[in-house]
């Protein structure tokens, strides 16, 4: 995967729109689409200061891979359960992402229902509980493809 192809992705999960990446870069949104649409990739003076803004590893960058160091670097309040699950997480295509959505829904609106949970503000879910949309839906709405 081209380095370019990463980043869009990786824009695409943090829901990143890519005028927010150039206002940070002090670059034109243009360029940015340029680099998608030549598929060539963001020059390497640029490289960390993308890192940075998206708070990423360079190696996910430049590879798609972390080292165990880093990833406690890049997120530093999750346990190593929940680093693990979110690596497994972006290992899956589409339609593997949309079932663990449903399914991490159904639990979580079953916890809450007992009481064990405490509701939080989700872009998915309206105050009946009813599913408005999916992760890859809510993603689309940023803008980005």
């Amino acid at each position: 995967m081209k380095i370019i192809d990463r980043l869009l992705e990786i824009m695409d999960e943090l829901q990143v729109k890519p005028s927010d990446l150039a206002n940070f870069l002090g670059i034109n949104k243009s360029v940015i689409s340029n680099w998608k649409t030549r598929s060539t990739n963001p020059p390497s003076d640029l490289i960390v200061p993308i890192c940075e803004f998206l708070k990423i590893d360079i190696s996910y960058l430049l590879t798609g891979t972390q080292t165990e160091t880093n990833k406690n670097i890049i997120m530093p309040n999750l346990s190593l359960d929940e680093t693990s699950i979110i690596d497994m997480y972006r290992e899956l295509d589409k339609r593997d992402k949309e079932d663990i959505y449903d399914c991490l829904t159904l639990k979580y609106n079953r916890s809450l229902k007992r009481g064990k949970t405490t509701s939080y503000n989700s872009p998915y879910t309206d105050k009946n509980d009813t599913k408005k949309s999916d992760p890859d839906d809510h993603n689309s709405s940023s803008g980005i493809a």
